[in-house]
């Protein structure tokens, strides 16, 4: 099984809303992870996206991310988000993706030696969330993991 497989299955395992919500992997490249999801199965009253629906693929883009790079670094741990915030630009009125792009390498790095050292540790992470290429809403949350 793939990468972006395995990501997806894990994804609607762990998170079975995101099942629910439709969220497709979309793609892993260059240590930029994509997700996706159908404005039908996440609309509000206005036939828009609904905010609760945007701040779950945004934040899921992130968590998935950090799965990637735990996973490749041989870490097994939980991890949850401890807080976030959104900053909705514009409505979102078609099908819409989350990107999550790689953390800074030192930030990173501290993250990785902290949680080697305590077993558990902080990291913040960003992600955009883009409808037909048009930037929507911006996501920065911090999550902490902990190792199994």
């Amino acid at each position: 099984m793939d990468l972006i497989s395995q990501l997806q299955q894990k994804m609607y395992e762990d998170i079975p809303l995101s099942q629910q919500m439709g969220m497709q992997v979309v793609a892993y490249e260059h240590d930029t992870l994509t997700l996706s999801a159908s404005l039908k199965k996440n609309t509000n009253q206005l036939q828009t996206a609904f905010g609760g629906s945007i701040f779950s693929l945004a934040t899921l883009a992130c968590w998935a991310w950090l799965n990637v790079k735990l996973k490749n670094c041989k870490i097994d741990a939980r991890i949850v988000i401890q807080r976030g915030h959104m900053d909705y630009k514009q409505l979102i009125e078609h099908d819409f993706i989350a990107i999550c792009p790689p953390a800074d390498e030192a930030r990173f790095k501290r993250f990785l030696h902290i949680l080697q050292r305590k077993a558990i540790a902080r990291i913040t992470l960003h992600s955009e969330v883009r409808c037909e290429g048009i930037l929507s809403a911006k996501f920065i949350g911090e999550f902490v993991a902990e190792k199994n």
